[in-house]
């Protein structure tokens, strides 16, 4: 664990955990959370979702990306270093033209099991980096379980949004130093785990990869819900009449 000038920077580096629950949480931020909810093992079928790789086919078509193999070694979090409006923010970038339905995220704590609200982000592509911000859920309250569970939050977007090429997706928790978002260390990997790191901290402002803060990982539990972009509407007409737009100036 390092210290920075002012900010404490955590790490969970225990026994792998494969264990969780899957909450849905609702475009308005709020969820329905089970006060008890049994593990499930993410090596098997979760309810209509089909384990296929890295990936889950979820029903209605859409794709669950991920780029951890859903056991995770560690968890890092800000503790002063998150300050607002997103500084202390995590992002995962992923690659491939879609239309993003719902941010996923996976968390866990040590300090037991709690509701904690949290800011979610689509950013589209800036050199490599997580830029424009795309879609956002203000205040969505996520399940935190307590280590070595962890919960899988699927945070809908209020209306989905098409992506280019490349793109990134994230959160935002300004929330005390006891809540982890999951570090698959020894994964498939493919991902570019990032953070955004706050004035002052000792390190370089601004989004940095993981390893310069804590150690190199494969990938953080970020990942979102996707489909195919349906195609733009083209209108058709006649030459006919697209010259009939156009008046010629005559004297």
């Amino acid at each position: 664990m390092r210290l920075a000038v002012a900010a404490i920077l955590v790490g969970l580096l225990w026994a792998p955990a494969a264990f969780a629950a899957i909450y849905v949480v609702r475009p308005d931020g709020t969820g329905d959370f089970p006060t008890i909810q049994a593990a499930m093992p993410m090596t098997c079928a979760l309810g209509s979702q089909v384990v296929l790789g890295t990936q889950l086919r979820l029903a209605g078509g859409r794709t669950l990306l991920m780029h951890s193999d859903g056991t995770y070694e560690d968890g890092y979090c800000w503790w002063d270093g998150s300050m607002p409006p997103d500084w202390g923010s995590f992002g995962e970038r992923y690659d491939g033209a879609a239309r993003i339905s719902g941010v996923v995220l996976d968390f866990t704590t040590v300090s037991g099991t709690s509701v904690e609200p949290i800011d979610v982000y689509v950013w589209e592509n800036d050199g490599g980096r997580p830029g424009q911000v795309l879609a956002v859920v203000a205040g969505a309250n996520v399940h935190v379980p307590t280590w070595p569970e962890w919960a899988r939050n699927v945070v809908v977007l209020g209306s989905p949004v098409c992506v280019g090429e490349v793109w990134w997706v994230g959160y935002w928790g300004n929330w005390p130093a006891e809540y982890f978002i999951t570090a698959d260390l020894d994964g498939p990997g493919g991902g570019v785990p990032m953070t955004k790191v706050g004035p002052g901290l000792g390190y370089p402002t601004g989004w940095q990869d993981i390893a310069m803060v804590w150690h190199p990982t494969a990938a953080l539990g970020i990942g979102a819900e996707a489909d195919s972009c349906p195609p733009t509407p083209v209108e058709q007409t006649t030459w006919g009449a697209l010259k009939s737009l156009f008046r010629v100036a005559t004297r």
